[in-house]
């Protein structure tokens, strides 16, 4: 399938609507993000991808760059687990910056 102009847009809002609405979330909520619950979102990326791996391998491929073949599938795994945890940190560092004083 050939990407036209509305598919990469519809993708593009699939993908990063998510991403604003959180960075959104994170400014105007009060949860301070504590350092334990990292944990929990590595745990569950890491689930996440044993179970795209599972999947893939054995039925058919989720999302085309993610075979679990090239060594485009394990970057964007390392990818997306950096972003957890740099969103995490955002989300202590705008807590710790603006909100914790006001609490």
């Amino acid at each position: 399938m050939d990407a036209t102009l509305e598919v990469i847009i519809i993708n593009a809002n699939l993908h990063a609507g998510p991403l604003v609405t959180l960075v959104l979330d994170m400014i105007y909520n009060s949860f301070s993000f504590p350092k334990q619950h990292f944990h929990a979102v590595i745990f569950f990326s890491v689930l996440y991808g044993i179970v795209n791996l599972s999947y893939s391998l054995t039925a058919t491929i989720i999302y085309k760059p993610i075979d679990w073949v090239s060594i485009l599938s394990y970057a964007l795994l390392g990818a997306a687990v950096l972003m957890a945890f740099l969103m995490h940190w955002l989300g202590r560092k705008i807590f710790n910056k603006w909100k914790k004083d006001k609490m």
